[in-house]
Order: C-alpha cells, then sequence, then structure tokens
C-alpha cells in the first residue's frame, strides 16, 4: 500500500505543478480508492498458491507498481524542474521548490526500497537462497 500512495505523491507532485489552483480533494479521493483497492487485491492473491498462475498475476502487478513507482521519482523530478524554468518565479523560490521536490522523491525512494527488497525476497526466494524452491507462505 506504501509503494501505491507514494506513486499517489509522484503523481501528485505533477498534478498540483501542472494544474495549481485545482483543490486537491478531489484528487485525494482517486487516491485513497485506487490505493486501497489495488492493496487489498494483491492481498488477497497472495492466499493462492505459489505455483499458480494467479500468483504468477501477483508477481506481475507488484513488480508493475514497483517499476511504475521507480520510474516515476525521474519523471517527476525532470517535470517539475522543467515547469518551474518558465518565467514568472523567482531563482530563489524556484531553486527551494525544486530542492524540497527531490528530497521528497529521493526519500520515498530510499523508502520503498525496503519494501521492494522484501518483495522480491517474498515473491521470488531462489534470487536470495537458491536453497529455497518454495514461497515464503509454502516453503
Amino acid at each position: 500500500m506504501t509503494i501505491c500512495y507514494s506513486t499517489c505523491i509522484c503523481l501528485d507532485l505533477i498534478s498540483t505543478l501542472a494544474y495549481p489552483f485545482q483543490p486537491k480533494e478531489d484528487r485525494m479521493i482517486r487516491y485513497n480508492t485506487v490505493s486501497t483497492t489495488i492493496s487489498i487485491i494483491v492481498s488477497f492473491l497472495f492466499i493462492f498458491d505459489h505455483e499458480s498462475d494467479v500468483f504468477r498475476l501477483i508477481r506481475i502487478i507488484v513488480w508493475a507498481m514497483m517499476t511504475f513507482f521507480i520510474l516515476m521519482v525521474p519523471v517527476s523530478i525532470i517535470y517539475a524542474h522543467c515547469k518551474l524554468k518558465r518565467p514568472g518565479l523567482s531563482q530563489e523560490v524556484r531553486s527551494i521548490i525544486v530542492r524540497r521536490h527531490i528530497y521528497t522523491m529521493v526519500f520515498y525512494l530510499v523508502f520503498n526500497s525496503y519494501q521492494i527488497m522484501n518483495f522480491t525476497i517474498l515473491l521470488y526466494p531462489g534470487l536470495i537462497d537458491p536453497g529455497n524452491d518454495g514461497n515464503a507462505f509454502n516453503p
């Protein structure tokens, strides 16, 4: 769920720069709904056997979410930098906003790298421990 919310934060920062006067409440309802729905679906699917097609689908969904999040971080930073280069904003304010944006994105990337590592160990235990062919739930 954290990776979903972090991706939504990246999208929200891009949205805020693109449409600065749009109320955030409308976006927050969508973010909460999407993050909760995806998290419930993925959590529910973890009860299936690790050899089933459903579990393979879980691997694809989780890796797609993580890849999308990892790709959103540099896209968000580049978009913020390009958007704020336009005239109308002082250099000092621009540098503060871009710096905070970069710090926020790097923080979320570092924070979520632990979860990405845990998902890797859980979904692909053979990558870390070649002697373990099973899933953490079905050793």
